[in-house]
């Protein structure tokens, strides 16, 4: 009797916990960022969402023992670092006032939803992970429409566009503004993929997903690195679920003769592709030079300042007499120019952990979110910020999922 009851109690709280991460999540997919008054307004309401969830958590009766100390001291040093780049901002010559850092970087509460998170992928992880893929696809398809009233009609919503709206691409030919992807594009994929290549169910849904994510970024964001990650994990599962057939080395000797003539047969293609990086590719050339223009200027600064505590917190948008320069481009590099390497290091950490279990737990059943997660994360994190505001729910799901991988008992 007393062991139902505790469950129903469990559920209880987990629907709680539920029900609040959803809201958050709709906020940052940016449906209402058609309002541009509401951006920040979103975060702030999201981090206020996430203290309250925490501390309901904090109250909850016979929660699952959480093994892994480092999160609890990954909370506590990215909360503390928060606090004390907030002390810096004048020393450092923020362009940033006391409230309007707060409002940007306000974010970092959302730590504070491993716990529930945690709490969710233990009693209700499909049915959970399924709304979310289905709001990322709402919110992707709302962005297509946005970008093709932009770059078909008169009808603009600036908000939606990276960076500025001069700020275009080619494809085919013709110059495209380019549209924002969603800050959980890696897990909907993931989801896809697995349900493919792992699980070999909804297989048509799930192709159909997948080409469609595909065409979004070749047209809408074109988020090369994005499409890097999409075919690492495509590549990753595929072997996966080659190993656990029957005819494990059949498959993958099957497996790694197709990519290899793949390879072959669009060498040319690929060439191109990767030719795009290079500063002296026309149409991506002037992309390229900025990011490492802003390097440079960026680790001066740095230098300049305090090396082990960083520049502090910016606004996004760099302006200097070269140009403009985004926070958002530089990836992880972004942690330590701006946190220094003390705080670099703690906000890096959770990705460490998630490379080492992923390799140690490669074979086992649990670990295919973490798998694909920490592929498309670290793939992402060379040249997108993940450390900033909307972009940071991913964070606190990835480091659920590591934690939920690495329970022994969930596992067998």
């Amino acid at each position: 009797m007393n062991i139902l009851m505790n469950k129903n109690l469990k559920i209880t709280y987990v629907s709680l916990y539920e029900f609040i991460i959803y809201i958050i999540i709709f906020l940052h997919l940016g449906f209402f960022n058609i309002f541009s008054w509401f951006d920040t307004k979103a975060l702030l309401i999201s981090a206020i969402l996430s203290i309250i969830c925490f501390f309901i958590y904090l109250e909850q009766p016979y929660k699952n023992k959480i093994k892994s100390k480092w999160v609890i001291y990954y909370v506590l040093g990215v909360i503390v670092a928060f606090f004390v780049q907030l002390g810096r901002l004048s020393s450092v010559g923020s362009n940033l006032t006391l409230i309007q850092a707060i409002k940007v970087y306000d974010f970092i509460f959302l730590s504070l939803l491993i716990f529930p998170l945690y709490e969710i992928l233990i009693h209700n992880q499909k049915i959970f992970i399924k709304n979310i893929v289905i709001l990322v696809f709402l919110a992707l398809l709302m962005r297509l429409s946005i970008w093709w009233l932009y770059n078909f009609t008169a009808i603009r919503f600036t908000n939606y566009v990276i960076h500025s709206e001069d700020w275009t691409r080619p494809v085919f030919g013709k110059l495209f503004m380019r549209v924002n992807n969603t800050c959980l594009d890696g897990l909907a994929f993931v989801y896809l993929a697995k349900n493919l290549l792992i699980d070999k169910k909804n297989k048509i849904s799930s192709i159909f997903g997948i080409l469609f994510m595909y065409l979004y970024v070749i047209f809408v964001s074109q988020f090369r690195m994005q499409l890097i990650a999409f075919t690492l994990i495509l590549l990753v599962f595929a072997y996966k679920s080659a190993l656990k057939s029957s005819k494990k080395y059949l498959n993958t000797f099957f497996l790694l003769s197709f990519i290899c003539i793949a390879i072959l047969a669009l060498s040319n293609k690929l060439g191109s592709f990767f030719n795009t990086f290079s500063t002296t590719n026309i149409s991506y050339g002037g992309s390229t030079q900025t990011r490492l223009l802003g390097i440079d200027y960026l680790f001066n600064r740095w230098k300049a300042i305090n090396p082990w505590l960083g520049i502090g917190f910016i606004a996004n948008e760099v302006e200097v007499i070269e140009g403009t320069y985004w926070l958002s481009d530089y990836g992880f590099l972004t942690a330590i120019v701006q946190y220094g390497i003390v705080g670099g290091i703690i906000q890096v950490i959770p990705f460490i952990v998630g490379i080492i279990d992923s390799i140690k737990r490669f074979y086992k059943k649990n670990t295919v979110y973490e798998i694909g997660l920490t592929i498309y994360l670290l793939i992402i994190g060379i040249s997108f910020n993940l450390l900033e505001n909307t972009n940071y729910i991913v964070i606190p799901l990835y480091i659920a999922f590591i934690l939920y991988s690495s329970n022994e008992r969930i596992r067998e």
